[in-house]
């Protein structure tokens, strides 16, 4: 089973997570468009993953 969206394995918050979703939420990205993103620009790293 996964981690909740923005957390680690270990149950922590990713810190560049946050901040990469806070800076398309503040420029009025949809989810839908910041999940987009993050496959995009993190495609092999699964805790820069959100659904």
């Amino acid at each position: 089973m996964r981690p909740p969206a923005g957390r680690t394995s270990d149950g922590r918050r990713n810190p560049r997570l946050r901040q990469f979703v806070r800076q398309r939420l503040d420029q009025r990205r949809s989810p839908h468009q910041i999940s987009v993103a993050l496959r995009q620009e993190f495609p092999d790293d699964p805790e820069m993953q959100a659904d």
